[in-house]
């Protein structure tokens, strides 16, 4: 949103069936020829291109749906605040994406579909200020991406202006290491291992681009974990309940 075709230049011919993995829709696919001009000659070649169905704001409100029912059903938090993640509190702040998304996921929160609190910062996100956060995709990697970098520098910060700094800092950090330790832990992704694809019937982790041996066991546990239980039928059954509730 709002680009209409993805192009990909060197693929024609190459690719014969695309599809999205959130749902299994096929796309469709169609190759075109272009011409460069290159030391007065007319090059000609052949790209493939696949006109995308435009990511509507109302694919923000499917989101929260999946987030709720998510959090409600992994997580076991009752009634989940939803936040939309924007550059301000206010409803008149970003861009024409959040402001129609703002729109459609307040009249799903008045209709009680959701528990929609308004928009959220960034900063508020790692507070708690809200149970699940909806954004588009770009957004959602820039901010997983700052968090997870701002771990990085609390951690090393600690490390060595603190508890480095001196003999006396080291054996201070003997008195609480079991508390340091734990909370390193808590800020480390490479506990969690990865995180699971919504809107799919089979279970799907996505591990980090950096896993190590530690993350990757750990998002083997994941799959493992959502192989074993049946919360994608429950997700299933939850946004059922939803779906009954916005015809209504």
């Amino acid at each position: 949103y709002p680009f209409a075709y993805l192009n990909l230049p060197g693929l024609a011919d190459k690719v014969e069936y695309a599809q999205f993995l959130h749902d299994g829709s096929e796309l469709r696919i169609r190759e075109v020829e272009i011409g460069h001009f290159s030391e007065g000659l007319t090059k000609r070649e052949k790209k493939l291109v696949i006109p995308l169905p435009l990511a509507k704001p109302d694919m923000i409100v499917q989101f929260a749906k999946m987030g709720r029912a998510y959090a409600r059903v992994v997580l076991g938090v009752e009634n989940p605040r939803v936040g939309l993640l924007n550059n301000g509190s206010e409803d008149t702040k970003g861009t024409p994406l959040q402001k129609e998304a703002y729109a459609l996921l307040k009249d799903a929160g008045d209709r009680g579909i959701i528990n929609f609190v308004g928009n959220v910062e960034a900063r508020a996100v790692p507070l708690g200020e809200v149970d699940v956060v909806v954004c588009n995709g770009f957004n959602g990697n820039v901010l997983i991406k700052t968090i997870e970098g701002t771990a990085m520098f609390f951690g090393s910060m600690m490390k060595h202006k603190i508890f480095k700094r001196s003999f006396l800092s080291k054996i201070g950090y003997l008195f609480c290491k079991k508390g340091v330790d734990e909370v390193m832990k808590m800020m480390d992704y490479r506990e969690i291992g990865g995180t699971q694809f919504l809107g799919i019937k089979k279970p799907v982790i996505k591990a980090h681009g950096n896993s190590d041996r530690l993350a990757f066991r750990n998002a083997v546990n994941q799959a493992l974990t959502a192989a074993n239980s049946n919360f994608t039928e429950q997700l299933e059954q939850d946004l059922a309940v939803l779906k009954e509730r916005a015809a209504e």
